[in-house]
């Protein structure tokens, strides 16, 4: 399995399984994430290959240890934080996909979307699903809006919410709204933590009604940016020059 493959498998896991380390986005944005998984098994095969005996052997270890233990810390100190205040009613809206699943009907109803050419028949019957499931998501929506929500939002192609997504809201400190179609859809706050979700696997349709916070916090890595991304480009750009140097004397 290619490298980047595995990172990113790591990384997602990480990223699902514990939150609290998840924060350090909020400081140095997945970058920072993705560096300690590589660290974490660079120390670890160092660590398991190396002759040295006794202290020497454990300094690796050390380092890397304390410094996931302070990211821990860190992390569930910010996770500490209750989140209230102003917040907006949301209307999350997965209703009939407007891709019906009756074989040929599919591929027209494509055909229909992107504007291609239809025989007259096959264009009307197209025409009329998409019309009718648009209607009827119009018509939840409109439903939702009187039941309180502020805003609704639809469910994009991609079936399902992930880590990455959450990772994001965390590093701005904003709330995340996502629905989807067949799968979950799910509302975080900022810190990225579920306070609503809807199971749209299941048959029917699904309207889903969450509070969503709007007050958030400055994050570090809202003001600094990529400025770790960079400081590793720079690290890994002067341990290379600094081999050249040595492999030539």
């Amino acid at each position: 399995m290619p490298i980047d493959n595995l990172i990113n498998k790591a990384y997602i896991t990480i990223i699902a399984a514990n939150l609290a380390f998840a924060q350090l986005a909020s400081v140095t944005g997945w970058t920072g994430i993705t560096f300690i998984v590589g660290w974490v098994a660079s120390v670890v095969n160092r660590f398991w290959e190396s002759n040295a005996k006794g202290p020497k052997r454990y300094p690796g270890l050390m380092y890397c240890g304390t410094t996931i233990a302070i990211i821990l810390i860190f992390g569930n100190a910010r996770l500490w934080k209750s989140y209230g205040g102003d917040s907006v009613r949301a209307a999350l809206v997965v209703g009939e996909s407007t891709l019906p699943e009756e074989g040929e009907l599919i591929s027209d109803a494509l055909k229909y979307l992107k504007g291609e050419p239809l025989t007259d028949g096959k264009f009307t019957s197209a025409r009329a699903h998409v019309r009718k499931v648009i209607n009827r998501n119009f018509q939840l929506a409109e439903n939702a809006l009187q039941a309180g929500a502020k805003f609704v939002v639809f469910p994009e192609a991609n079936p399902a919410i992930t880590p990455y997504e959450e990772n994001f809201s965390i590093e701005q400190d904003y709330a995340l709204v996502r629905p989807t179609g067949g799968g979950f859809s799910v509302v975080t706050d900022p810190m990225g933590r579920t306070t609503a979700f809807q199971n749209t696997s299941l048959p029917g349709e699904h309207v889903l009604l969450a509070d969503v916070f709007t007050n958030g916090v400055t994050t570090v890595y809202s003001v600094i940016g990529d400025v770790f991304s960079w400081l590793c480009i720079v690290g890994f750009m002067m341990m290379l020059m600094v081999t050249f140097i040595q492999s030539r004397l």
